[in-house]
């Protein structure tokens, strides 16, 4: 199959794909000696590989090559005219940008290279004269991280630098490390250094010379063994970009004295930690930044108990300006995610453990507790008769009124404001009388301060009046409370620079940030020069290092939303896209996207393994690999099937599998000889064939909970009682499950209510109301239709489904010019070659009704103005409109207006009926009218609710006998 493959032989792949099938695999008996291990392995490949064969069937077998190219003749132009539009847009950005003169960044590279070089017919740039006299300027061109470089970039570069071949050999100078090259996003190009790698002699010649620097002056040992072991098993040219080979591979430079304490106590102090949590990252690609928060959670109280315990048992480190060994400080540690969301988690975390945790996040500051506070009572102040706002700063310190005090409050006015009802309390007497007393009293002292100071000074007023601000300083955490308390002063303050004033606006400008999604990092009680824990992106700690790292978030899946769109561009093949159909509305993909999103997503895979790389290499001394995995045991025998090969790299298809780092670092470590006694798996086989293995320990996420990490959490109240033998309060049992099975939902009547209905229901329970105060008892009001079983829809058809190809074809028929017979049957034949009616449809047709309502005056209508065909909506009406109910619930609407014409005074709504009409027309016109009143009527009020313009007309349209009957209000 390969050969027929590289052959371009698609019909004949598709032959054999078409034909493939798998022989039974040969039955295996209990007493046989064979390798049951190996024969479990092979079975499982074996169902790889059939899943693999299904895959490409399903996806390239139902289709010819010609329906497969013929998708190119119907996009392309589509495409031409996307590109003419894009063109239009950069010609008027240009424009715009010109009057205003201004430049952005990427103008200034590109006019650099215009006056720098002319482009041949090839698209090489040559050197202009202007070139040539900054050639003669610079006596060397350094360039540092090369493996990011661009190649807009590159051409700057090599147009100002003398060229590769002269005398002197060329003058670049350029230094980085391909391995790390994770700017993809920004147009990085690591083939520009693979190419130079590759073509570079490590001899001196006239085409330059390359050095390799390959010793590692940073890590320990056994992070060196660590690095190579894994990347030596994943990266190649094929799967990665670059062979991790012995010139690729970090060597030993660091030398570190031996470790305080016996070699056991040594070994044990520099392995590496690989620790697991049992959980499930739902990764969603729509939208690649949200899943379970919980294991976040985990992975954080792991960190952070890890990291009390390296505090706790004085692990050491080496400080090299001493020369000697040391204590381990919070500055010592960081924390490596692939993206700061769930920064914050581990903000909360570390504030539970007391731990300093410096974090630069973008999120967080608008959802902690003192800062939701202190906006509530600046919402008080503005205006008091706010109740959620109120009730929250009565429920909070600054009041502290517990919730049995709130319902009492409200029991004293159950109708009104819940200010008033508190002023109304205020002048009995009750235990909590001087708490609401002094509230108010503040309350009014505030509310006139907010007319005559500044909203900052203000804020500082309650913070000193009300001591909230020393109450959250000794609260867990409270260094950080009081910084986010006073960063709001801080921005009050900035925001009273502006033209702006007044606690209103104020509280709006705060309000529209949240709305939209424009949240502020938390404030910092801690620098980064601070003795404190970092974390932060591996984006940014690239270039730096640190004595122990935290590599978390290894089970997230790789963000795959880029490649999983409709429309893929790529710099050497060009665009990609969905085909749409928009006959039928329906969407499939192309050949293009496929190969395109194929090549995109190993970029992408390559990439990840670089920023996996950058991770690892930071560490100096220790480093904690930590990431949660989904069917623990599964997973276990997964990585395990690795360990049957004998060749150092791992096959390709294993790699490409894996869609998280946690997957590569399972595949590559369970080859090593400590996976087998930490995993539980029933695995053989043989270690990974390396000189040198790193040090590797395993531990899975309940190994790390102690007693002491349990009791500061209360939800596991039980457990702690069952360890100091302290019992739980007794419980009355008898009780307790009376009291549930006695439970009424307080809106049970709203749970025989649909969210969602439909006009014609609402027509149908209308008329069932009004039918049965005439209608005897018993009697049946109105007749059930049920659609025909597939089966029985090759017959004759009924007349709904004829009221559905008529509205088919009127949502079809072109509206540039007026309709007749010849016009009418061309499109039908069109409708059923398209397979969006069937011939059976087609037969059923009333031509002749379509081509009469074109020549009416409404038809003209159609004909003359913008005209808008089915049409869907959704409205909210109170459900006791539709429903037998007193509930104050609501309902939504979804219906779809046939024909909806728009005119300069207002909007016409037309609804096509194929009724049969029985007598005389004018004597039944009012009937069939009443019959649609309340459709129609909803129609109008959504489409004037959506659309903001008022309807001034509703038109039915008969096709028996081409009557127009309006319908009033």
């Amino acid at each position: 199959m390969l050969t027929i493959v590289k052959d371009q032989s698609f019909a004949a792949m598709q032959a054999i794909l078409a034909t493939l099938k798998f022989g039974r695999a040969p039955a295996v008996k209990k007493d046989d000696e064979v390798d049951r291990e190996a024969i479990k392995q092979i079975a499982s490949l074996r169902d790889d590989a059939k899943k693999q064969m299904k895959d490409l069937t399903e996806k390239w077998c139902q289709r010819t090559a010609e329906s497969f190219l013929s998708d190119f003749d119907i996009l392309r132009p589509q495409v031409e005219k996307l590109g003419d539009i894009v063109q239009q847009f950069l010609a008027a950005y240009q424009v715009a940008k010109r009057k205003r003169a201004v430049l952005d960044f990427s103008d200034l590279e590109h006019y650099a290279i215009e006056l720098l070089g002319t482009p041949d017919a090839q698209g090489v740039f040559h050197p202009t004269e202007i070139a040539a006299h900054y050639r003669q300027k610079f006596a060397e061109v350094y360039t540092d991280e090369y493996q990011d470089t661009n190649k807009v970039q590159e051409t700057l570069l090599s147009l100002v630098a003398q060229p590769e071949g002269t005398d002197s050999g060329g003058n670049r100078f350029i230094v980085g490390d391909v391995k790390q090259s994770i700017y993809r996003f920004r147009l990085a190009e690591p083939e520009l250094f693979i190419d130079k790698y590759q073509r570079y002699p490590t001899t001196a010649g006239p085409t330059g010379y390359r050095i390799d620097l390959s010793q590692n002056f940073r890590s320990r040992s056994n992070i060196i063994k660590t690095t190579n072991a894994l990347f030596a098993q994943l990266m190649d040219e094929r799967f990665g970009e670059i062979a991790y080979d012995e010139d690729a591979a970090l060597k030993l430079g660091a030398s570190y004295p031996p470790l305080p304490g016996n070699e056991a106590a040594q070994l044990a102090a520099e392995a590496t930690e690989i620790i697991l949590v049992e959980g499930d990252f739902k990764t969603d690609e729509l939208e690649p930044e949200t899943y379970v928060g919980s294991n976040h959670e985990k992975e954080a109280e792991i960190v952070a108990r890890r990291i009390k315990a390296l505090k706790e048992e004085k692990y050491q480190v080496y400080d090299g300006k001493k020369g000697a060994y040391r204590e381990i400080d919070y500055k010592d540690i960081v924390i490596l995610a692939r993206s700061m969301t769930q920064a914050d988690i581990y903000e909360r975390v570390f504030q539970k453990y007391e731990l300093p945790l410096y974090a630069t996040t973008n999120n967080g500051y608008f959802e902690s507790i003192e800062v939701m506070t202190m906006m509530a009572v600046l919402k008080v102040i503005d205006n008091p008769y706010q109740d959620i706002p109120l009730a929250a700063v009565l429920r909070s310190a600054i009041v502290g009124l517990s919730e049995e005090e709130l319902a009492q409050i409200r029991l004293a006015d159950t109708k009104g404001y819940f200010f008033d009802a508190l002023r109304a309390d205020v002048a009995e007497t009750s235990p909590y009388q001087a708490k609401l007393a002094l509230f108010v009293e503040r309350l009014e002292r505030w509310r006139q301060q907010a007319h005559q100071a500044t909203t900052a000074e203000l804020i500082w007023q309650i913070y000193e009046e009300s001591m909230y601000y020393d109450y959250v300083g000794g609260l867990i955490g409270g260094r950080q409370r009081q910084a986010n308390l006073r960063a709001l002063y801080d921005r009050a303050n900035q925001y009273e620079q502006t033209s702006f004033r007044g606690l209103f606006r104020f509280i709006r400008f705060i309000d529209r940030l949240q709305v939209k999604g424009k949240d502020l990092g938390t404030a910092k009680s801690l620098g980064e020069n601070d003795n404190v824990v970092r974390m932060m992106t591996i984006h940014k700690s690239k270039g730096l290092e640190f004595p122990v790292v935290f590599v978390v978030g290894l089970g997230k899946g790789f963000n795959r939303q880029d490649i999983n769109s409709a429309e893929l561009v790529d710099k050497t093949y060009g665009f990609a896209s969905v085909l749409t159909q928009l006959e039928t509305r329906t969407k499939q993909p192309t050949i293009a996207q496929y190969a395109f999103r194929c090549k995109q997503l190993k970029e992408l895979q390559a990439e990840e393994m670089r920023v996996l790389y950058v991770a690892l290499t930071r560490a100096e001394e220790k480093l904690i690999l930590v990431g949660s995995c989904k069917q623990y045991a599964k997973t276990m025998t997964k990585w395990a099937s690795t360990r049957h090969f004998s060749d150092i790299v791992l096959p390709e298809y294993i790699r490409s599998s894996a869609m998280t780092y946690l997957d590569w670092i399972g595949y590559a470590f369970s080859r090593d000889a400590s996976f087998v006694a930490f995993s539980g798996a029933d695995v053989d086989g043989r270690n990974y064939p390396m000189d040198e293995t790193p040090i590797i320990s395993w531990q899975k996420e309940d190994t790390l909970i102690t007693k002491d990490s349990v009791a500061q959490s209360s939800s596991h109240d039980w457990l702690m009682a069952a360890q100091t033998a302290t019992p739980l309060e007794a419980v009355d049992v008898s009780l307790a499950v009376s009291t549930l099975l006695d439970y009424q939902y307080e809106s049970q009547e709203a749970t025989g209510i649909p969210s969602k209905t439909s006009v014609t229901e609402v027509k149908r329970r209308l008329a069932e109301r009004e039918l049965a105060e005439s209608a005897p008892y018993g009697e049946e009001l109105t007749p059930i239709s049920l659609e025909r079983p597939k089966f029985l829809q090759a017959k004759k058809l009924q007349a709904n489904e004829i009221g559905t190809a008529m509205h088919s074809v009127m949502q079809q028929v072109p509206l540039t010019t007026t309709p007749t017979l010849a016009s009418i049957a061309t499109l039908l034949e069109a409708l059923v070659a398209k397979k969006i009616m069937t011939q059976a449809e087609v037969n059923v047709i009333n031509v002749e009704a379509i081509v009469a309502f074109f020549a009416s005056d409404l038809g003209r209508l159609v004909l003359t103005h913008r005209t808008r065909r089915e049409v869907p909506f959704m409205y909210l009406i109170d459900a006791s409109d539709v429903y037998e109910t007193q509930t104050n619930d609501q309902t939504i609407v979804q219906g779809i207006v046939d024909c909806l014409i728009e005119t300069e005074a207002g909007l016409i709504i037309i609804d096509y009926k194929t009724d049969r009409i029985v007598g005389d027309w004018i004597e039944v016109e009012e009937t069939y009218r009443e019959k649609y009143r309340v459709q129609l009527a909803l129609y109008a009020k959504a489409i004037e609710a959506a659309s903001n313009r008022p309807v001034i007309a509703k038109y039915l349209y008969f096709f028996d006998g081409g009557h127009v009957s309006e319908v009033s209000a």
